[in-house]
């Protein structure tokens, strides 16, 4: 009899040992990450759902690389203007698979990023724009 309590105590520990397990799995699948404003002008990000997916962002220029075998390919930005780059004007944002945003922090400038078969790129978003004037 007191094996069999044993292993019942056992199994309920193992199952309640599993749920959190799989609660906290549940939750980091829906965090999102972001690149950090403060300082540094490039900045490597792994995406928090798809093993190995890792973006290389030039937080000055806007420019933005994907990691593929051991070399870094660069993501067309669909109409970028170019900036000074002398400051961090970009940041990257990731939430899930296929869901990857790169914003222009200083204008509201934002692209998505769309991968097909035949090419990989950022997709300008009908975004509301920040002008001088509403700065000053």
């Amino acid at each position: 009899m007191q094996r069999f309590v044993k292993i019942i105590i056992l199994l309920f520990g193992i199952s309640l040992i599993y749920t959190e397990a799989k609660a906290q799995e549940f939750v980091t699948d829906y965090k999102a990450i972001t690149t950090n404003v403060d300082n540094g002008r490039f900045e490597l990000m792994n995406s928090p759902t798809e093993f190995g997916q890792i973006y290389l962002l030039d937080k000055y220029s806007g420019r933005v690389w994907i990691k593929h075998n051991d070399e870094f390919e660069e993501i067309s930005v669909e109409g970028i203007a170019d900036v000074k780059a002398d400051k961090i004007n970009f940041q990257l944002y990731i939430y899930k698979h296929n869901y990857l945003f790169l914003l222009n922090i200083h204008t509201g400038e934002t692209w998505k990023y769309v991968a097909n078969l035949k090419q990989r790129k950022f997709h300008k978003l009908n975004s509301p724009m920040v002008t001088n004037k509403d700065i000053n």
